[in-house]
């Protein structure tokens, strides 16, 4: 941290305050109570960029600051007890005119408020000087709601950041020390807290309220597959992983207008670096379950070669997996678990009256990319390339994402069979693209692990001759076929009237 020192504590404030007094008899103590307004703009876009806004009200006043997360506040004033509602309001005039170089005059919103019971205590040094400011934090939700544990912060005086690291250091209290900003921990409350007081999907919802449960939803799954300082996912747990992330890049991309541009562009090149981040893992999971199952394709591999492979491969796993932990584990993956519920939650507060309803903004989505699709199918049946055929494997799958969880306002039969028919294509697809992967291992990083190993080096010959065998002209004109036959159903025919951009 830097000249800011956080902990947590699980005494109540009273507990804690005899347990400072006992430690640092010399100082002052008082408590206090209040409200605490977290203010933002509504794409949270303060909070994306590492700053926190906040209005601190008590009954002696209110003050406003700004710092930087992990950073003692730098800018504060005196400041009135109505939070301004744009950047322009802010009366304070170098308060303002940082906030503004952030934020232009955009509109103010309050993102969080917490009800505070607090303590603070002036720690002096021998000359009876002031070296810091201890202040103990304990906060409930403003409609209710389990408090919060006790957050606590050592402010130094300017001046005094190493005698307040000494004293940190020295001090023997109740408490344990954040590798983080103790804003995250109420930031991960509040989270909670207004996901479980979700409200229950309807029919006929606002869009952005609809999208919002969509993708807090996915979010849920992505959180349970991973932890931030945890094991690394099993081969299950990367493959949900996975496509809770495909899911919520599809919808963001596709309802982009319902959720913001500077929001999409910001999350979509988040969870595309999360993305990449985990895709090697997942082409060797898939390459290994092929060689140790073994499938058809590796069949006449013989045992000693699959082993070595499989051995190879298992090697291989550990070190990428070694890799994704330490991804899951820097300070940019632990913002995006924290600010994309965030961001999400704010949309679902967006429930105006001139917010359009999903239906409409649904169809016009899907039919964007039902149109991507076509094109892109075109491209494959004029001049047909493996990057071609990967490109529409990934327009049917955000087709796909974007139908399912708007599935129940269509006529439920004839949206399941189109659903099973994207499916079907896109599975098939799917195995080819798979063995393309699987080959592009062979021929490079597997086959360079093992450049020392004769006997390694033949069975991973072995399987890339077998594989190219499985990646014969009759599996793309399987696919070809399949395209075709699509075309002449009257899948199409379906789909545009299903997908009627109408307002009515």
């Amino acid at each position: 941290m830097a000249g800011i020192f956080h902990f947590v504590s699980a005494l109540s404030v009273q507990d804690f305050a005899r347990a400072v007094a006992a430690a640092l008899p010399r100082g002052r103590s008082h408590h206090d109570e209040g409200e605490l307004l977290i203010l933002d703009s509504a794409d949270l876009a303060l909070r994306r960029h590492g700053w926190c806004l906040s209005l601190s009200r008590h009954v002696d006043g209110a003050r406003l600051s700004l710092r930087r997360f992990g950073h003692q506040a730098r800018l504060v004033s005196a400041a009135p007890k109505v939070a301004p509602s744009s950047v322009h309001a802010i009366a304070a005039p170098h308060l303002q005119a940082r906030v503004e170089k952030l934020l232009g005059d955009a509109t103010l919103e309050v993102v969080q408020r917490w009800h505070v019971r607090g303590l603070h205590h002036t720690a002096v040094n021998d000359d009876e000087k002031i070296e810091c400011t201890l202040v103990a934090r304990e906060y409930r939700a403003a409609d209710g709601g389990a408090a919060s544990v006790l957050l606590v912060e050592l402010e130094p005086k300017r001046g005094y950041e190493r005698e307040t690291a000494a004293l940190a250091a020295r001090l023997s209290l109740p408490w344990r020390r954040l590798a983080h900003d103790a804003q995250h921990l109420l930031d991960d409350l509040d989270t909670a807290q207004r996901c479980a007081a979700r409200p229950p999907r309807a029919r006929h919802e606002r869009a952005p309220v609809a999208l919002a449960q969509v993708v807090l939803d996915q979010h849920a799954i992505a959180c349970a597959c991973v932890e931030p300082d945890g094991a690394a996912p099993t081969e299950e747990e990367l493959h949900d992983f996975r496509v809770a992330m495909r899911r919520t890049r599809s919808l963001l991309r596709g309802f982009r207008r319902v959720a913001g541009k500077p929001l999409e562009k910001h999350f979509s090149a988040e969870f595309r670096w999360l993305s990449r981040a985990t895709s090697r893992l997942r082409d060797i999971d898939v390459l290994l379950l092929a060689i140790a199952t073994p499938s058809a394709d590796y069949a006449a591999l013989a045992d000693d070669e699959r082993a070595r492979i499989a051995a190879l491969l298992s090697h291989e796993r550990e070190r990428h997996a070694r890799r994704l932990c330490k991804v899951l584990a820097t300070p940019r993956y632990g913002r995006l678990r924290r600010d994309w519920p965030a961001a999400l939650l704010a949309l679902l507060q967006r429930s105006a009256r001139e917010a359009p309803r999903i239906t409409p903004v649904a169809n016009r989505a899907i039919a964007t990319v039902l149109a991507r699709v076509r094109h892109d199918a075109a491209d494959v049946e004029s001049d047909y390339s493996p990057a071609a055929l990967h490109e529409l494997r990934k327009q049917c799958k955000r087709l796909r994402y974007l139908i399912e969880p708007f599935a129940a306002l269509y006529p439920r039969q004839r949206i399941a069979h189109l659903q099973a028919e994207l499916k079907r294509l896109q599975t098939m697809m799917g195995e080819i693209c798979d063995r393309h992967a699987q080959l592009a291992l062979l021929k490079g990083s597997l086959r360079r692990r093992a450049a020392d190993d004769e006997a390694l080096r033949g069975a991973l010959g072995h399987a890339r001759a077998l594989l190219r065998t499985a990646l014969a002209a009759s599996d793309v004109d399987a696919v070809l076929t399949a395209l075709a036959d699509f075309d002449r159903s009257r899948h199409h025919a379906a789909l545009d009237t299903l997908f009627q951009t109408s307002e009515a």
